[in-house]
């Protein structure tokens, strides 16, 4: 099929191929921009689960409170889930890739060793039939 088009594409004229040029660019943009406006409203859905089975006001990236970093570690843990990268997830909640990873592996001995940590485990759980 790409053969096929390539081929069709180049028997357009010149002024014919810059207007396609000019669609496929605004489509792609368009598709961009739906791709940035999903994963920003999964994220903000996956943040208001966690903060509303974890009982928390507001998300906070700098506290050292338990049950915030509790909150990041499944954030992150649960977008990640839906695809995202430990660098793109990073960047959605203020955290460097390196935090992330550690939040990953965090959670990998939450579930490793529930009989250790009962409370994360029912909250990752809770969390994870919500969204």
């Amino acid at each position: 099929m790409r053969d096929e088009l390539k081929d069709e594409v180049l028997q357009l004229s010149l002024k014919d191929k810059e207007s396609l040029y000019v669609e496929l660019g605004k489509v792609i943009r368009e598709e961009k921009i739906h791709g940035v406006r999903q994963y920003e409203s999964m994220c903000q859905r996956v943040i208001d689960v966690v903060l509303q089975v974890m009982g928390l006001p507001a998300y906070n990236a700098s506290s050292h409170v338990r049950k915030h970093v509790i909150s990041r570690v499944i954030i992150a843990n649960a977008i990640m889930q839906n695809g995202a990268t430990e660098s793109k997830v990073g960047r959605t909640i203020g955290k460097d890739h390196s935090t992330i990873n550690h939040y990953k592996v965090m959670l990998e001995e939450w579930l490793t060793f529930p009989k250790y940590y009962p409370e994360e485990v029912a909250i990752w759980e809770q969390v994870n039939n919500l969204i």
